[in-house]
């Protein structure tokens, strides 16, 4: 009799145990996200009005010369990029000095200017003029730097 109590006691005991130590452990519930919106932080205003005022400037300046119907500026950081409309009756010794006559007075202008890119080439006027129509339409410059880049490779730069 003992001996099938001892048995009886064994089994009930290896019962219980396997019952408890197979059991998953209770992990912690993870916290709730916080559901309360996130403070809104207004970003800073790097719109690049003060260069679209900086271009607006040299393009009133260049417009006075002889010969331009229109001068189109764009500025990014310390580069110019000027595209020319002008008279069709103009000669080509002409063109070229009304170009560096537009690079001399934007540099004088704007001091800070150290590469300055003049051009009356059509089609890379027309491309001057959509960036600075998006710029005066608030678009930061930035939003441009592929069409600058290709603007600027169809231009050759000259150096302060």
């Amino acid at each position: 009799m003992t001996r099938k109590l001892i048995l009886m006691l064994t089994v009930i005991l290896s019962l219980i145990i396997a019952s408890v130590a197979c059991t998953p452990a209770q992990k912690p519930m993870p916290p709730e996200p916080d559901r309360r919106p996130a403070p809104i932080t207004p970003a800073p205003q790097n719109d690049g009005s003060g260069m679209h005022q900086r271009a607006m400037k040299i393009a009133e300046e260049v417009d006075k010369l002889e010969g331009v119907k229109k001068a189109y500026v764009v500025i990014s950081d310390s580069m110019g990029y000027i595209g020319l409309d002008l008279d069709r009756n103009l000669e080509d010794g002409k063109v070229d000095a009304l170009k560096k006559d537009a690079e001399t007075r934007a540099k004088s202008i704007d001091k800070s200017l150290t590469n300055v890119m003049v051009t009356s080439d059509v089609d890379t006027v027309t491309r001057i003029k959509k960036v600075a129509e998006g710029v005066r339409n608030g678009k930061p410059v930035t939003g441009f730097t592929k069409e600058l880049e290709e603007i600027g490779r169809r231009i050759k730069p000259t150096t302060r």
